[in-house]
C-alpha cells in the first residue's frame, strides 16, 4: 500500500469516482442507538448514508462500527477501493464505484464479524 497518501489524494480519489468526502458526522453512539447485534449496527449508520454508497463510505461504515464495539482496528479508504477494484464488495462486480444499502450492509457485516471476533 502506498503509505504517502494524503488526505487530499483520498478527497481526489473521490473527485474521481464522482463521490463526495463525506464522513459520517455524529458520534458513533448516537448514531447507532440502542442496537447490539454488528448487523444491526450497520444497519443503522448506513441508513443515514444517500441512496448509493462509495467505497470511502464502505471504510466510514466500518470505521464507525469498530469504534462503537470498542475495536481498536481501523480501514483505511484505499482498501475499500482496492476491495471494489478487485470485486471484493459485492462477488464478481469490479469497479462497481457505488453500491446499494443491502449490499454494504452484507459486506460490512461479514468485514466487521471477521475481524472482531476470535
Amino acid at each position: 500500500m502506498n503509505e504517502n497518501l494524503t488526505v487530499e489524494s483520498v478527497d481526489e480519489m473521490a473527485e474521481i469516482d464522482g463521490t463526495e468526502n463525506t464522513m459520517i458526522d455524529e458520534t458513533p453512539a448516537a448514531v447507532v442507538g440502542e442496537v447490539t447485534d454488528i448487523e444491526g449496527l450497520v444497519r443503522e449508520v448506513v441508513e443515514a448514508l444517500p441512496e448509493t454508497v462509495s467505497p470511502y463510505q464502505i471504510h466510514s461504515v466500518i470505521n464507525t462500527v469498530f469504534e462503537v464495539l470498542g475495536s481498536e482496528r481501523t480501514v483505511r479508504p484505499q482498501m475499500m477501493y482496492n476491495y471494489d477494484r478487485n470485486g471484493l464488495i459485492v462477488k464478481g462486480a469490479k469497479g462497481v464505484k457505488r453500491y446499494a444499502h443491502e449490499e454494504v450492509v452484507a459486506f460490512a457485516t461479514k468485514f466487521v464479524t471477521k475481524h472482531t471476533t476470535k
